[in-house]
């Protein structure tokens, strides 16, 4: 990624110290994208949606619990893509 290449995978509840390397994420939920963007405002965005991060929390399992939490309810969190900003147009 150094060299200017991009890497795409998947992760399954990765630990505080492997999320904290992550520049931008894509969480899905439903089979619909909850979140795009940086990593780091995640948490931040879902806390604007009245979805607060447990103070001393791993963000990723604080993601994890809240996109599962969602898809058991049915409860949508669909994210408006601002394709610009992450490098899609």
């Amino acid at each position: 990624a150094k060299k200017g290449r991009t890497i795409v995978f998947s992760i399954h509840q990765p630990r505080s110290n492997i999320f904290a390397k992550f520049d931008e994420i894509i969480l899905v939920s439903g089979g619909h994208i909850a979140y795009a963007g940086a990593a780091h405002d995640a948490c931040e965005y879902f806390a604007k949606l009245g979805y607060e991060q447990p103070k001393d929390y791993n963000p990723a399992d604080h993601l994890i619990d809240l996109l599962t939490q969602a898809q058991q309810e049915r409860k949508p969190l669909n994210y408006e893509i601002d394709a610009e900003r992450i490098g899609w147009s």
